[in-house]
């Protein structure tokens, strides 16, 4: 497994930022930290906000746009034992973390323990808790046990508005199946919990990026105030996706020099325990640690996560491999 050794692309750029950019560097990072309630970014290295837990890195589709099909673990399953030992810690920051996302790589419905796993997050006094789903195994008794479970919010991974759209991208998916259990589950979420949030996230790519408004349309009928259809721009998957390119009025060098928030902000943690620098990089090839062997606030606080941190700041992210291109933690959010 990659550690700090290879965080640096072997043909970096040079050290040209100059104390102008690096000043909007930091004045960057700390709108973020103010974006979360805090005053510096110094409070930021204190834990994170925002947990990714992997308890499954299977899944019933093949999306053409998904690399799950190329996972590489020791497990694809997050073990009791290690979920026990991570809620153990989050429960000592609780009222500092915003969000637990029960969900990463992988399909969260085939995680028969799920309901209870979205229980315990609550008892340990944690906000929010949310997973993202394809939503092909949300019937109507599953719908029912997740609703009183305390989950916050579902968001539902819904790559068109047309049938023929939404399964040439979505494979062995049946998109008639899929929306009748989305509007299901809105149901019985009016019923059973009206404070649980339902949004529908699109993929956009040039396969379907012109459906997403008639998607937005499609669904308002069905939704609440606090329901939604948004849209991403598809990413390079820590440049997994091949003949990969920024999308057209995306600026390479404007992006490339200026930090990622995700090293300030966000920590996943894939099935086998791994700490990977972003959850893009599905297979870990930076590591910056693994929590089978230690704690979320030492690899947080660790050597790897602080040298990427300090490479983003000062060089930007194109002097990382994984990183440059990738504008996952840009806003590129478009509301249907």
């Amino acid at each position: 497994m990659a550690t700090q050794g290879v965080i640096m692309k072997s043909d970096s750029i040079k050290p040209l930022v100059d104390e102008l950019m690096l000043r909007q560097n930091k004045e960057k990072i700390l709108r973020y930290a103010q974006s979360v309630g805090l005053n510096s970014i110094e409070e930021l290295y204190y834990f994170p906000k925002f947990i990714q837990i992997e308890t499954i890195a299977v899944c019933n589709a093949l999306c053409i746009m998904c690399p799950v099909k190329d996972i590489k673990r020791d497990t694809r399953f997050l073990s009791t034992e290690l979920f026990d030992k991570i809620t153990s810690e989050l429960a000592q920051y609780a009222d500092w973390i915003e969000r637990v996302t029960i969900q990463l790589n992988g399909e969260p419905l085939l995680d028969k323990t799920l309901e209870s796993k979205i229980r315990k997050m609550k008892e340990i006094g944690i906000k929010s808790v949310s997973f993202t789903t394809n939503g092909s195994l949300m019937t109507k008794e599953r719908a029912e046990s997740i609703l009183v479970s305390g989950i916050g919010n579902i968001d539902f991974s819904v790559d068109g508005a047309t049938k023929e759209t939404y399964e040439s991208i979505r494979g062995n998916l049946n998109y008639d199946e899929v929306f009748n259990n989305i509007k299901q589950l809105i149901k019985q979420r009016n019923a059973i919990n009206p404070a649980v949030s339902v949004r529908l996230r699109m993929t956009l790519s040039e396969k379907n990026a012109h459906e997403l408004k008639m998607l937005g349309d499609y669904w308002r009928e069905y939704f609440g105030p606090q329901d939604g259809v948004y849209g991403k721009l598809i990413s390079s998957w820590a440049t997994w996706l091949e003949g990969y390119n920024l999308p057209e009025g995306h600026d390479p060098s404007r992006l490339n020099t200026s930090p990622c928030i995700s090293p300030w902000g966000s920590f996943p943690i894939l099935s086998d325990g791994n700490v990977p620098i972003c959850c893009t990089d599905f297979n870990a090839q930076v590591s910056m640690g693994n929590v089978n062997n230690s704690s979320i606030r030492k690899i947080w606080q660790g050597e790897v996560i602080s040298k990427l941190r300090e490479l983003h700041m000062t060089r930007g992210r194109s002097t990382v491999e994984i990183c440059s291109d990738c504008f996952v933690w840009e806003d590129t959010t478009k509301v249907a």
